[in-house]
């Protein structure tokens, strides 16, 4: 069985760590897929970036507009004690950030079949190799992105670390990526993403993180995977 990704393109956006901000209470963690309503929820310590405010509507939008025919943005949030700063103009652009997005070719598509069965039939579409050419074709979209709306930032060397673990409930992903923010500021940003099935929905949930090793890796791993049972009920 293929559940539609493999005319699915993967898009792993950086727009959070490369804004600056411009110079609110919380939202809820229901979301709308289809004409079905979800509870997915956010990771402990991150708050939800809403449209009303100004630095978050920016990035919003231009998730968007980077996913736009391709995946729908459900939630965006970011580390709650960084987008305070971020949003007083105290702190340039964000280290810690995700977001939830649902392909737009199932969103109207309850796949009938388990979460685990979803996961293995991931684990065979999402190999390295189609991960490497869809990973390059979602670069040259947001590159094109950035490049309109923000002439000083940089994508610089992306490496696709492909398939980091798989559990029942989920296939993870990774992607290591150097960037150079609006303020120059350069660094390198760890991106993991968990492809899994919610109510029969296919949803990605995407982690970023500023890259300082492999303690990094070790806790956006932990973090991802106990927001993902988070999304399953805990179980």
């Amino acid at each position: 069985m293929n559940p539609g990704y493999k005319t699915m393109k993967i898009i792993p956006i950086l727009l959070a760590s490369l804004l600056v901000a411009l110079p609110v209470p919380g939202i809820s963690e229901t979301v709308l897929i289809g004409k079905d309503r979800l509870f997915i929820g956010i990771p402990d310590g991150y708050c939800p970036l809403v449209k009303s405010n100004p630095s978050d509507r920016r990035l919003i939008r231009f998730l968007e507009e980077g996913n736009r025919n391709m995946n729908l943005v459900l939630i965006t949030f970011a580390d709650c004690k960084q987008l305070v700063a971020w949003r007083k103009g105290t702190k340039a652009n964000l280290d810690d950030y995700g977001y939830v997005l649902a392909p737009v070719n199932l969103a109207n598509r309850k796949l009938q079949m388990s979460v685990r069965d979803f996961v293995a039939e991931m684990r065979k579409v999402l190999n390295k190799q189609f991960m490497d050419t869809h990973m390059e074709q979602a670069l040259d979209n947001i590159e094109s992105v950035v490049k309109k709306n923000f002439p000083t930032a940089e994508l610089n060397q992306t490496r696709n670390l492909g398939v980091i673990a798989e559990d029942e409930k989920a296939l993870y992903l990774g992607i290591l990526q150097n960037v150079t923010a609006e303020n120059g500021e350069t660094k390198n940003m760890l991106g993991m993403w968990g492809v899994t099935l919610v109510s029969g929905k296919a949803v990605n949930l995407y982690l970023w993180k500023k890259y300082h090793g492999d303690g990094a890796a070790r806790e956006t791993e932990a973090l991802i995977k106990s927001w993902m049972a988070k999304v399953h009920g805990g179980t």
